[in-house]
């Protein structure tokens, strides 16, 4: 009888410590995700002033249209993932400066497909400026592990 009960209180804390685990597990892939993306944008954001000759070349303007697609992918992606409880409102943070870049992106992909590409109008959007407010959250999501 003892056995039993011993045998019992050991399974439920083996139940609970995988749960545990795969918490921890969950913060820390989507710490490792957040963090990938965030690199992601900012190389995007780093990219923009090379969209230049998207304007005269149709070649650097499909290339252009390829980033701009990607990171929609990539922001797509993001969004989607499901956050840990305590990186609720980071996620909410992000997924706001994802909408804002979203709506510039999809806007730049119709100039680029009727082939009205304003350049000046890509580098003065929103789009440089919410990735360089993710990037301040890089910090934070660094220590969601912790």
């Amino acid at each position: 009888m003892k056995s039993r009960l011993v045998l019992a209180v050991l399974t439920v804390l083996m139940l609970s410590g995988c749960s545990l685990l795969e918490g921890v597990n969950s913060t820390l892939n989507y710490g490792e995700e957040a963090k990938t993306y965030l690199q992601e944008a900012a190389a995007f954001a780093e990219n923009l002033p090379a969209a230049r000759d998207a304007v005269t070349d149709p070649q650097a303007g499909e290339k252009v249209k390829k980033e701009l697609e990607a990171m929609r992918e990539n922001i797509s992606s993001f969004n989607g993932l499901d956050a840990p409880g305590f990186a609720e409102d980071l996620h909410k943070q992000i997924v706001g400066y994802n909408e804002t870049m979203l709506g510039t992106i999809n806007g730049h992909l119709e100039q680029l497909n009727s082939q009205v590409f304003d350049y000046q109008s890509l580098l003065q959007s929103p789009v440089i400026q919410q990735v360089n407010e993710m990037k301040r959250l890089t910090e934070k999501i660094q220590n969601l592990g912790q």
